[in-house]
């Protein structure tokens, strides 16, 4: 399985950190992606090759990306030096909350917004989204349970929103081996 890695923006969007979201998507970005162990997306040629403004950006969230963010912030600060990117994780639902707070610039997340959180974003002006990276998950299951396979869509019933799934024995495994 994979899902995507993504970085939201609310409201007026800095020429700095424009320039860095179209750097995180350039083949220069995509390579610190790959060489951070996860799986690029189509790379797409920076608008603008220039320098950016000085800055600060301030990026927050998911713990899954926070390595990744601070490799790019790492990255970037050689090149464009008179940019300063704060990195902090705490998970996506964090990040997505101190970016509805206005208290980041970016947020991490490892999931795509949810519309109760999109309709607070909102409240500081167009929400802005791209995918960054995908990163693979796999599922094991003990040598000792009874499953043999597993459909995308029971997947989907356990760890999915919403999922209703909770007993091996709703998946054709006995009752008796996990709750």
């Amino acid at each position: 399985m994979a899902r995507y890695l993504y970085l939201y923006s609310a409201g007026e969007v800095s020429p700095t950190l424009k320039h860095y979201l179209s750097w995180t998507q350039s083949e220069e970005g995509q390579a610190i992606v790959a060489k951070m162990g996860y799986v690029p997306v189509d790379p797409v040629p920076m608008a603008d090759a220039a320098a950016p403004p000085d800055g600060v950006i301030k990026v927050g969230g998911s713990d899954t990306m926070v390595n990744l963010a601070q490799a790019c912030a790492e990255e970037y600060g050689k090149k464009y030096p008179n940019v300063q990117i704060q990195v902090s994780g705490g998970g996506s639902g964090v990040g997505i909350a101190k970016l509805t707070e206005g208290t980041i610039d970016l947020a991490n997340s490892s999931r795509e917004v949810k519309p109760d959180e999109i309709t607070k974003l909102e409240a500081r002006g167009k929400v802005q989204g791209l995918s960054v990276a995908m990163d693979a998950l796999a599922i094991y299951v003990h040598k000792d349970n009874p499953l043999t396979s597993i459909s995308m869509k029971q997947l989907a019933e356990i760890y999915g929103d919403g999922g209703t799934l909770t007993l091996w024995s709703q998946l054709g495994g006995s009752a008796k081996s996990g709750q």
